[in-house]
């Protein structure tokens, strides 16, 4: 159910400890400039704090049997189902991501052209807008495709950010799609269907467990 792209990677799955490997950071050729003074401390940080609001949503839904409201209204806004079976399920998916989210490596970029130009960014809607270009973009399904930390990244809130990498991990390793973002007219009258499949709905049920 959406798992396909990391089912397969040995070890992982069955980790309780999810022990956290270094990322590898790396700066596009002539992106220097666009690349904030220590970004690599930046996004580290927001990864840690990452990994950490998804292990919170995890135990919270592990927990759910229906009676926490807090649960139970995150479920119902961003998936519209609210049984705690479905929750499991989510829960499941979540320890997965935890587990292999640290795998992900970045690249720094401008914003001249390519994902983070402006209109490019698939996560620029959390910026409310495209003007500046994208925050985050990570190419759909392929685990080992590096994410790209947009210029747009540095100048966003930490929460945000945080929201972005989730948002950008469940592409990388969900093979989540693009089909609704929380601020946009419909996002509540979507199906339980399409959210399961929405980026934005992990994400944010994520934020909102933390």
């Amino acid at each position: 159910m959406g798992l396909l792209a990391i089912s397969d990677l040995a070890g992982f799955g069955d980790q309780e400890d999810h022990a956290v490997p270094p990322a590898h950071y790396e700066v596009l050729t002539g992106s220097e400039a666009a690349c904030a003074d220590g970004w690599e401390r930046v996004v580290e940080a927001d990864r840690a704090r990452a990994l950490a609001w998804i292990g919170a949503a995890v135990v919270k839904l592990r927990a759910y049997d229906g009676s926490q409201g807090a649960t139970r209204k995150a479920l119902e806004t961003h998936f519209h189902a609210t049984a705690p079976w479905f929750a499991k399920v989510i829960a499941w998916h979540l320890d997965k991501l935890q587990a292999v989210a640290p795998l992900a490596n970045y690249l720094c970029r401008d914003a001249s052209s390519g994902p983070c130009a402006p209109g490019g960014g698939l996560t620029g809607r959390l910026n409310e807008g495209l003007k500046s270009g994208g925050i985050a973009w990570a190419m759909w399904c392929l685990p080992f495709f590096r994410i790209r930390i947009c210029p747009g990244y540095f100048t966003s809130d930490s929460e945000w950010r945080v929201r972005a990498l989730v948002h950008e991990w469940s592409h990388k390793y969900l093979c989540m799609l693009d089909v609704g973002y929380a601020d946009q007219p419909g996002y509540e009258s979507h199906s339980s269907f399409r959210n399961f499949f929405n980026a934005d709905s992990w994400s944010m049920l994520v934020y909102e467990l933390q």
